[in-house]
């Protein structure tokens, strides 16, 4: 029998509580391990519980659920969905590595939608903890701690370092809206001083971040940093050629060119498979 996924409500409002109940009492997958009207009792029921999905009420009454979540250590934080009725927090939410946001009111559908990626998130959390646990069991292993080592640096299956997932969609504003642009559509990613440009195939769109905080959020098996303003989407390079000193220009499906720096240039060629 699978295990369910054991969830938890956390929102001020009596009403929206049992509204999001209702809701994920009607997916067989999801088991509701708490209800909570604040953060201290939500900080209470993950601590008692092996919870695996957060669906977080940002204007929470003493502790918002922003606070909570920094609170948490990072190994504690379950897969998170921040559900609010002001978009503003949207961008907060990226930051704060929520897998994604909910803005009241939602239609049922939309709900289905996030809850899908959500469950998404936590399957691939749990299968990267299996993999994890097995990797520490070969490198325990005399016989077998070169290879395990090996595998476990490059670590392919999605792990981040700190909440143990790679971003997978990006709140940007969009004419005063709130729109989300899966990582898979962004072809390269632009440094501009405190923010940071996503090129896709037909727009555009500017995120307040910095390159580097940006880049440890990404998957640095399909990203790689090629200089120091600029992130790649290896699946989109058309063409790799040698340039001055021993750089590379990356040229993408679209045309644009990017210098890959020589001091970028092994991480570059190890991301790229070439010898």
């Amino acid at each position: 029998m699978t295990q369910k996924i054991r969830t938890v409500i956390v929102d001020d409002d009596q009403i929206a509580r049992e509204d999001l109940q209702a809701l994920l009492q009607k997916d067989p997958g999801i088991a509701v391990a708490g209800m909570c009207a604040n953060g201290a009792e939500a900080l209470g029921a993950i601590d008692r519980n092996d919870i695996d999905l957060l669906l977080l009420d940002v204007q929470l009454p003493g502790m918002d659920g922003l606070q909570l979540l920094k609170t948490l250590p990072p190994d504690k934080i379950p897969v998170t969905v921040l559900v609010t009725a002001h978009d503003e927090y949207a961008l907060q939410a990226f930051k704060a590595h929520a897998v994604d946001f909910l803005l009241k009111p939602f239609t049922e559908a939309e709900f289905r939608e996030v809850l899908t990626h959500a469950k998404e998130a936590v399957a691939l959390r749990l299968l990267n903890r299996s993999k994890s646990t097995l990797l520490t069991l070969l490198e325990d292993s005399p016989r077998n701690s070169v290879a395990g080592n090996a595998n476990h640096s490059r670590n392919a299956g999605g792990v981040n370092s700190r909440y143990g997932l790679w971003l997978q969609r990006i709140p940007v504003n969009l004419l005063g809206k709130i729109h989300f642009v899966d990582t898979d559509q962004v072809q390269w990613v632009e440094a501009a001083d405190n923010y940071v440009r996503l090129h896709t195939e037909t727009e555009v769109h500017v995120v307040r971040d910095t390159i580097t905080h940006f880049e440890s959020k990404l998957d640095p098996a399909r990203f790689g940093r090629v200089h120091r303003s600029a992130i790649v989407n290896v699946d989109y390079i058309a063409e790799l050629r040698p340039y001055f000193m021993g750089e590379y220009v990356v040229i993408l499906h679209d045309g644009t060119r990017l210098r890959v720096s020589r001091n970028r240039r092994e991480k570059f060629r190890k991301l790229m498979n070439l010898r």
